[in-house]
């Protein structure tokens, strides 16, 4: 499988569950529960487990994806290795579009899991529940994205 072949799953993986870069290449299958809709994440940016609810579309893209012959890992390549190589490609894609397409916006594979907290929050999310599925240690690193709702919107993120 081309790194193409694997890239276009992780990015949409990236927008249906907010989980960070990192956090996306390192499960192996063990750690997703396909009947639960949850993936446990053991290697975090602040070392906490913490577990993702995933939607039906991220089950999808899990379901879909080839299992390596030597490794338990999701997302691989080779012989079943870690990815190393999703934020070059990114970065690559990005700089290149915005040479094809001149209104074209370049930003980062980071940004995805920004897009996924403003959807989650716009599509009456709770802030606190957010805040989880992130991993951030305080809300107040999760309320940047209130910013992006109306005020009835982040009323209803508050309240949860």
């Amino acid at each position: 499988m081309a790194p193409d072949d694997r890239f276009v799953p992780i990015c949409l993986f990236a927008i249906e569950t907010g989980i960070r870069q990192n956090e996306i290449v390192q499960p192996d299958c063990s750690c997703i529960d396909f009947a639960r809709a949850v993936a446990t994440i053991h290697k975090t940016k602040g070392s906490k487990l913490r577990t993702v609810p995933l939607t039906q579309a991220a089950l999808v893209i899990l379901r879909r994806q080839p299992k390596a012959p030597n490794s338990p890992v999701v997302f691989w390549k080779g012989d079943g290795a870690v990815i190393d190589w999703v934020s070059t490609v990114f970065g690559k894609w990005s700089r290149k579009r915005s040479q094809q397409m001149p209104d074209f916006v370049r930003f980062r594979f980071h940004d995805l899991r920004h897009l996924f907290a403003v959807r989650y929050l716009q599509n009456g999310g709770s802030i606190y529940i957010l805040q989880g599925i992130m991993g951030h240690t305080s809300v107040k690193t999760t309320e940047i994205y209130l910013a992006y709702l109306t005020p009835d919107k982040q009323q209803v993120a508050k309240l949860g």
